[in-house]
């Protein structure tokens, strides 16, 4: 089971050698075991590198708080955190963790330690990377198609406009967000829009029974999902209660999202998503 945090934390600090763009790739599978659809990074810390998801639905970096104990990082009791399923996490403030990802180098400012799920920890996967929470002003990617993470830190252009230009096989739409959730309007065929989370770190697309209309279950009929004036298909979709969760009535996952350029500017309450020219 992977954590979400639904708290605050300071943007990452780019170093000042990190070129303007720059691209990361990042793998779906470990070692041959498949990660379900999981975007995973490799993060140097102290010359080592460790394995991170990059999860569009978690607003706070995230550190094994075995691992963080090992580094020696020295961490304050936080508030109680809380997944989104309403489950209650022990969350421990830590200090700035340097870090490179690929060719940037930057710092996890105030990243958050949590006792991560073993089924992570089996595959190496010590940490969550909050790519909303990368850098202070600038355009991130995530190029789910091409398996990239592309940091734009110096993008003096409007995001559209760079990313057209970019991507000129793509159509892009800009939707709100709100803050660092990627909380965005979507809608099942026949129903009306509800907010739901892109959440790269989630490989199932999950609606509320109360919106839904169904019991709890996985309905395993081919089925779309309404977004940016587009239709996303997805196989099949998770029927759960949201009661703990009542800002949101759904969840986009890989499963929907895999074909999609996700790009948003950090510091706006935008996102931008890029569909496939028809």
């Amino acid at each position: 089971m992977k954590f979400f945090l639904l708290i605050a934390s300071t943007a990452l600090a780019a170093h000042p050698r990190t070129p303007a763009v720059v691209e990361i790739p990042f793998e779906y599978a470990v070692k041959n075991e498949a990660i379900p659809r999981n975007p995973v990074v490799r993060v140097k810390i102290k010359g080592r590198d460790r394995l991170f998801i990059v999860d569009t639905g978690a607003t706070a970096h995230v550190v094994d708080a075995a691992l963080a104990k090992s580094l020696g990082l020295q961490g304050e009791p936080a508030e109680v955190g809380e997944d989104h399923y309403g489950k209650k996490v022990r969350v421990v403030d830590l200090p700035d963790l340097p870090v490179q990802i690929g060719p940037w180098k930057g710092t996890l400012a105030h990243p958050s330690g949590i006792a991560r799920p073993e089924s992570l920890l089996r595959q190496k996967i010590v940490g969550t990377i909050s790519p909303q929470a990368l850098i202070e002003s600038g355009i991130v990617v995530m190029d789910l198609p091409a398996k990239k993470l592309l940091i734009y830190d110096s993008a003096p252009v409007p995001a559209r406009k760079w990313l057209t230009a970019r991507y000129p096989g793509y159509e892009f739409v800009e939707l709100d967000r709100q803050g660092r959730e990627m909380l965005v309007k979507a809608s099942l065929p026949g129903r009306g829009k509800v907010p739901v989370l892109l959440d790269t770190g989630s490989g199932s697309t999950e609606f509320s029974d109360a919106y839904a209309g169904l019991d709890p279950g996985v309905y395993r009929s081919t089925e779309s999902v309404s977004v940016g004036g587009h239709e996303l298909r997805v196989a099949s979709i998770e029927v759960r209660s949201f009661k703990e969760q009542g800002y949101m009535a759904g969840i986009l996952g890989l499963d929907a999202l895999q074909g999609v350029i996700l790009a948003f500017r950090t510091e706006s309450s935008k996102v931008l998503l890029g569909f496939p020219r028809r």
